[in-house]
């Protein structure tokens, strides 16, 4: 009994942790140095020297690369929630979001340059054109794997930690999970749908 309880708390905060990791990744700049779960990828964007870009929704994050898919950093994005999307202008990565109706630039290295930048909707449709550079993303539990247009394909392998905050619907399953181990919480739940169906 007490190893469920153990488990029931264990999960229950680290549902919380994935489901606030929006909030509590760009708190503390030493999160910047740590690659975050590729999940929820809403675009993905090439510069110049072949740095890859991934814009993550419910994170709130680009994440940057190496040509060779080594983590570099990520830094954070205002995107009220919403979808976003990338472009590389030069030597800069124009970020659209769409709940703002604007556009931030950043440095390649994600300093802000500037910021809120208002848009239209042809303008944000055209920041979300893909890079031409890239065929497709493929998703699997296990890895992510860029395929680019001139056939080469890049694996980025999921960290064991990175199934802990996968994105909201796992969060809040690792939520109903523990819920659902807590003895007098399950009991409550069974008696009541006993007494629903004695009525």
């Amino acid at each position: 009994m007490i190893l469920v309880r153990l488990l029931s708390i264990a999960l229950f905060v680290i549902g919380g942790a994935g489901f606030a990791a929006p909030f509590w990744s760009g708190s503390v700049n030493v999160f910047e140095a740590v690659e975050l779960p590729l999940a929820d990828i809403k675009d993905v964007a090439i510069a110049h020297d072949n740095r890859i870009y991934f814009a993550l929704m419910h994170l709130g994050r680009v994440q940057a690369y190496s040509r060779d898919g080594h983590f570099i950093k990520h830094f954070a994005i205002e995107n009220n929630g919403g979808a976003f999307c990338l472009d590389i202008e030069g030597d800069r990565l124009k970020v659209a979001v769409a709940r703002r109706h604007a556009f931030d630039m950043f440095d390649l290295d994600g300093k802000l340059l500037s910021r809120d930048t208002k848009i239209s909707d042809s303008g944000y449709e055209q920041t979300c054109r893909p890079d031409p550079r890239i065929r497709s993303v493929d998703w699997a539990i296990s890895k992510i794997t860029l395929n680019f247009a001139d056939g080469r394909r890049l694996t980025f392998a999921r960290q064991l930690w990175h199934y802990l905050a996968l994105g909201p619907f796992w969060s809040w399953l690792m939520f109903a999970i523990a819920l659902f181990l807590w003895p007098e919480w399950r009991r409550g739940i069974l008696e009541q749908m006993r007494r629903s169906k004695g009525k």
